[in-house]
């Protein structure tokens, strides 16, 4: 059963190209169609290097995405805090999330610096 859908799929790429070089002639049906493999190629290649990662490497990546979506969430959750803290006491309150953004910016540049 797996040849026949194999040989189908072949006929049905086949019948594709015959179509397309009738339509616009057979030099530009066969410069698309190595275009289409070549991309076809190029997504292959990346899937397995996404698939070829290691599960720990997995893990860790799942792991950053999941912290950094629960610190969004967090930072959006103390929205009405902060907007309320900067109507009773303005200059404070704007410097003091731009003070923490400054802060992080440069924790981040010391740690690759690290790595």
């Amino acid at each position: 059963m797996a040849i026949f859908a194999v040989l189908l799929l072949a006929f049905l790429i086949t019948a594709l190209f015959v179509y397309v070089a009738a339509q616009i002639g057979a030099l530009n049906a066969a410069l698309i169609a190595s275009g289409l493999c070549l991309g076809v190629i190029l997504l292959l290649w990346i899937t397995t290097l996404v698939v070829r990662r290691t599960p720990e490497k997995r893990v860790q990546d799942r792991m950053k995405r999941d912290i950094a979506s629960v610190a969004g969430t967090t930072a959006l959750s103390n929205l009405p805090k902060i907007f309320a803290m900067a109507r009773k006491r303005k200059a404070a309150a704007l410097l003091t999330p731009l003070i923490a953004i400054v802060g992080f910016g440069i924790w981040r540049m010391l740690q690759n610096e690290d790595e």
